[in-house]
């Protein structure tokens, strides 16, 4: 079930935003690592954040299905 829903979301084309530079990092715990994407709109360093979790119901979805 997990990868069919995957497939259906990656399916979806959707126009993606230009940024500056994209980091994928591991945040890790006491649990295991965590896997953040980090994206950076321009060469600032003074710039907002947004944080965006995505739970996917703990069923589906990634950084990739959601870069977009």
């Amino acid at each position: 079930v997990r990868t069919l829903i995957n497939e259906k979301i990656m399916a979806i084309h959707a126009e993606t935003p230009q940024v500056f530079a994209v980091k994928d990092v591991d945040v890790s715990w006491e649990k295991g690592k965590v896997p953040v994407r980090i994206y950076i709109p321009n060469d600032s360093k003074n710039n907002p954040v947004i944080l965006m979790i995505h739970g996917g119901a703990w069923v589906a979805g990634s950084l990739d299905t959601h870069d977009n």
